[in-house]
């Protein structure tokens, strides 16, 4: 599913699960979260691409939704 096909809220829970799923244990290999490691990811999006209005807000809005992620 590509990221015009999902909103925000469930891409970055799609995120945080994959980030989790690699690195089952806390910090344990990274030294950062699931959630911090999706954060990293989105920022990278943010500042390496040139991409359309409509995309950026798109990962803006996903990244916020990260920060405010709850189980």
């Amino acid at each position: 599913m590509n990221a015009k096909e999902m909103n925000p809220k469930k891409k970055a829970k799609e995120l945080i699960n994959k980030f989790d799923k690699l690195f089952p244990c806390e910090g344990l290999t990274t030294g950062h979260t699931p959630i911090e490691c999706a954060l990293i990811a989105v920022d990278e999006i943010l500042y390496t691409f040139v991409i359309g209005d409509n995309e950026i807000l798109f990962w803006v809005e996903v990244k916020q939704e990260i920060e405010n992620y709850e189980e």
